[in-house]
C-alpha cells in the first residue's frame, strides 16, 4: 500500500477549509488560488484533471497528491 506523501494531510485540510462540502472543484475556482495558467495546467500530463462537458473538474484530493 502507498504511502501518503508529506504534507498531503496538510494541503487536504487547506483545500477543504476553501471549499468545504466540496468534492471537486473547476479550473475557473482553482486559478484563484493557483498562479498558473489553465492552459499550463491542462497540458501538464501530471495534473489531475477531468473534462466534464465544456467545463474541467478538479478532484480535491487528487489535488492535494498533486501539490505536494
Amino acid at each position: 500500500m502507498p504511502r501518503e506523501k508529506e504534507g498531503f494531510r496538510d494541503q487536504y485540510a487547506a483545500l477543504k477549509e476553501r471549499f468545504p462540502e466540496r468534492e471537486a472543484i473547476t479550473l475557473d475556482e482553482l486559478e484563484s488560488i493557483l498562479p498558473l495558467d489553465r492552459r499550463v495546467l491542462i497540458n501538464d500530463p501530471d495534473f489531475p484533471t477531468k473534462k466534464m462537458g465544456k467545463k474541467y473538474v478538479v478532484s480535491l484530493v487528487m489535488l492535494a497528491r498533486w501539490m505536494c
